[in-house]
């Protein structure tokens, strides 16, 4: 995740980040709690929420291993919202000083009692960073960071692949794109965006018909050559089988087509 450019304070993003954390871990969809937040902040509590909640499983262990007795809802879902982010990844969203240093700041604001205790653990976390990875991880929410029931149910229905399974589905998906057939092919595509200085490929895969494209970056949809008159959608790979799947060896002349989960 790339981090967000806010134009609050990472400590007010961080304040309603765990907001929503608190809110989805009683059970609130994360859709509808950032639809309630305020216009200026939402861009960049999507981006943190999104983040946490990848890393939500292995930063509820951390912190269990950090603070045995659960502090209160409010302290302890911002402090998974930090251990989150300052989790190992290839790019950390910020810097360990600028995150604790925030979150402390976002702590006095909360619950100003607890501030020390939040900048205790923080600490602690980034000092010994490595053998509370490795420890949490021992842990099957932990290592997956899905829910004991889903990892149980994937482990018994693909008992050969479910580590892979799980291992996939903690991925950042690539921005993968269908072009419209009746307006050009994938190929022509590719070379579009090229003119515009957007690296990209089509996907080697006779199963999408040469018409799904990953872009090796992602990208507003309104910066998509094409995007406004119809002429490319944003689709994942995997969805893009699902007709010629279904399909199967084609419809007979004059069939008709209901698609149940079409976009409006």
């Amino acid at each position: 995740m790339s981090s967000p450019t806010p134009s609050l304070p990472l400590s007010r993003l961080l304040d309603l980040t765990a907001d929503a954390v608190l809110a989805v871990k009683g059970g609130k969809s994360l859709t509808d709690v950032l639809a309630r937040c305020p216009a200026d902040a939402r861009p960049g509590v999507q981006a943190l929420s999104f983040h946490v909640m990848r890393w939500l499983g292995s930063a509820g262990e951390a912190r269990a291993l950090m603070a045995p007795k659960t502090p209160p809802p409010n302290v302890d879902s911002l402090l998974i919202t930090a251990l989150a982010l300052l989790w190992p990844t290839d790019a950390p969203p910020y810097t360990d000083h600028t995150l604790v240093d925030q979150a402390v700041t976002a702590a006095r604001q909360r619950t100003p009692a607890a501030a020390g205790f939040v900048n205790a653990v923080l600490r602690r976390f980034v000092r010994e960073r490595e053998a509370i990875v490795t420890a949490a991880r021992h842990a099957p929410v932990g290592a997956w960071n899905h829910p004991p029931w889903w990892i149980e149910r994937i482990r018994h229905d693909w008992p050969a692949q479910w580590q892979a399974l799980l291992e996939a589905d903690n991925l950042h998906p690539p921005m993968t794109l269908r072009v419209n057939a009746r307006r050009g092919s994938g190929a022509a595509y590719v070379q579009r965006l090229a003119a515009q200085g957007r690296a990209a490929s089509l996907i080697d895969d006779a199963a999408l018909g040469g018409q799904a494209v990953v872009l090796d970056a992602p990208c507003p949809v309104p910066q998509l050559p094409g995007f406004a008159e119809g002429e490319v959608s944003v689709q994942d790979a995997a969805a893009q089988r699902a007709a010629r799947l279904l399909l199967g060896g084609g419809l007979a002349p004059g069939a008709r087509v209901l698609d149940a989960c079409a976009a409006p």
